[in-house]
């Protein structure tokens, strides 16, 4: 049989990869103009897409044009996709009237789930199921959480991947958006 790693080097190598998480996370959520993680998105048109939201209705994202729409990518099993849902449902309860949507699109492996959960967490905002197109048209992120923030004319004009535990969601977004507005 092959060599065991000792204890003390599989530590060192835990808190490497530790910190470098920790690391990605805290520079992934930038502002407006300065891309998140990968950036792919920023400056470019937001893809149109047709999905079947939790309440049974149609959302196409090109009927929304004449509004500044936040796109989420998240999931019911992502802890950091959590912590962001009460700063995207205080979002779109002080926005919404003047012309802001919060989209929910979840990674769940069904729509009852996410809509299932929406319902029990009192989201106030459309929740639906990714699709790989989806994800394609929005630069394939690296992972979840993932948000896109879409001006009136359909531009992606700022991208976050991962949470930034120190600085809320919506202290970050919210004068993002009323410029926008």
């Amino acid at each position: 049989m092959g060599k065991q790693i000792p204890n003390w080097l599989f530590a060192v190598i835990i808190v490497a990869f530790t910190v470098a998480f920790i690391g990605l996370l805290g520079s992934a959520m930038k502002p407006s103009g300065q891309p998140g993680a990968n950036g792919a998105s920023v400056g470019k048109p937001a893809p149109d897409f047709d999905v079947k939201t939790a309440d049974g209705k149609s959302f196409r994202l090109a009927d929304y044009r004449d509004k500044v729409v936040l796109v989420n990518l998240w999931a019911t099993w992502c802890g950091p996709c959590r912590m962001e849902i009460p700063d995207l449902v205080k979002l779109q309860e002080e926005l919404g009237p003047r012309g802001f949507v919060v989209l929910g699109l979840s990674a769940d492996d069904s729509l009852e789930l996410a809509g299932r959960f929406a319902r029990d967490e009192k989201l106030n905002y459309p929740v639906a199921l990714v699709t790989q197109e989806i994800m394609n048209g929005f630069g394939n992120p690296a992972g979840i959480p993932a948000t896109f923030l879409i001006n009136k004319s359909g531009k992606i004009v700022w991208e976050g991947q991962g949470v930034n535990p120190d600085v809320a969601m919506y202290a970050i977004l919210k004068p993002e958006i009323e410029k926008l507005l």
